[in-house]
């Protein structure tokens, strides 16, 4: 891991660079967002391929969960919810969680029960190519429209407060969180994360090479992948929970390094207790009341 940081300081360097000729050459950069630049960049998937972890068919669901549909791009795709709070004589409020890895199980909506203990209706979304969906791996580019898709179907839903649905994501689903608060284009009115902040150098490590769908050496393939590079983009305010034992201090000092000493106006970086694993539940807890304070 120390070599692999030290090659994200190093890449510090050439991120700026890469923002300054690209996002930010804008002359009217202020007004600009962006997720109109991203709408006008077109990935170029190099590899047909499914997402690459094991997943289980979602036979048998447990008590109080439904494996559900929703609609992306001419996809149908699979997702779970959990029915604990659901009540159809009332709309309640809601939490779309982002799962990590590139799977999704049973046990990832287990995760869940501080937010259903705290009264949520959870989702969990699927996204293209992975647990036998249609449509290929895309690491982070058309799986965020998937997000965004997912959201938008649950705010649909007659059971659902459409006023008061919210998006949290671990580890590789808090980096999906933190590109829908870059994107704004879903129904949610507040994205949490636990952990979820990626570097270039990163992401071949996370996955094996014959799995990466992209070339890596095209530097706005990165760009629209890694939110740690356009924090200064973010539509909204953004809560990120990382454990002091999975480096926070590391990603605190990193991040202020990137942005001339600062962390960006809508990015907010917490510390918690634990590890990357550990700090899940806390960091539940602590983003359920940061919202409720709004509720």
């Amino acid at each position: 891991m120390q070599n692999i940081k030290s090659l994200a300081i190093t890449f510090i360097l050439i991120a700026n660079f890469i923002s300054l000729c690209t996002i930010e050459s804008s002359a009217q950069v202020q007004k600009s967002r962006y997720k109109d630049f991203r709408k006008n960049f077109k990935t170029s998937i190099i590899k047909e391929i499914k997402a690459p972890q094991f997943y289980n068919e979602f036979d048998s669901p447990p008590e109080n969960v439904s494996v559900v549909s929703y609609e992306s791009n001419g996809r149908k795709l699979k997702g779970l919810l959990n029915t604990v709070n659901l009540d159809s004589t009332k709309k309640t409020k809601a939490i779309v969680y982002l799962h990590g890895g590139f799977s999704l199980g049973y046990s990832d909506l287990s995760d869940c029960q501080p937010f259903i203990d705290a009264g949520y209706i959870v989702f969990a979304p699927t996204y293209r190519g992975e647990n036998g969906n249609e449509g290929n791996f895309e690491y982070f580019f058309g799986e965020v429209e998937d997000a965004e898709n997912a959201v938008n179907w649950l705010a649909k839903q007659s059971y659902i407060d459409s006023e008061q649905i919210f998006v949290f994501g671990h580890s590789i689903g808090g980096g999906m969180s933190a590109l829908l608060s870059l994107n704004n284009n879903c129904a949610s009115k507040l994205n949490g994360s636990s952990s979820g902040i990626y570097f270039q150098e990163w992401l071949p490590q996370l996955v094996d090479e014959e799995n990466m769908p992209f070339d890596i050496s095209i530097e706005n393939e990165i760009l629209y992948r890694c939110p740690v590079y356009t924090l200064n983009y973010l539509e909204r305010r953004h809560l990120m929970y990382i454990g002091s034992d999975d480096d926070f201090e590391w990603y605190k000092t990193t991040i202020e390094e990137m942005y001339e000493n600062t962390i960006p106006k809508y990015f907010n970086l917490i510390e918690l207790d634990g590890d990357h694993f550990s700090s899940l539940e806390p960091s539940m807890i602590k983003f359920i009341e940061e919202i409720e304070k709004k509720l």
